[in-house]
């Protein structure tokens, strides 16, 4: 399985990306998963705090298999 690195900013105001992919990838009483196709999240975690009230955070997840050029490309041909 390939796993991608993800390096993002986000408003401080606003919850961590990995945070936000775990909360998605919860099971509900079924221990089915909420949201299907939310890619595993080995790691993440924050870089920076507040530059200029954003922050830097890193993603270490699975790999979706389309990057999201690849499919903006699909969707327009």
């Amino acid at each position: 399985m390939d796993v991608v690195l993800k390096i993002s900013s986000t408003p401080t105001n606003r919850l961590p990306e990995g945070t936000i992919y775990e909360v998605l990838a919860t099971k509900d009483d079924d221990s089915n998963p909420r949201v299907s196709g939310i890619p595993r999240v080995y790691r993440s975690g924050i870089l920076a705090n507040n530059i200029d009230g954003y922050r830097v955070e890193y993603v270490l997840m699975e790999d979706c298999g389309t990057t999201v050029v690849k499919y903006f490309d699909e969707l327009r041909a």
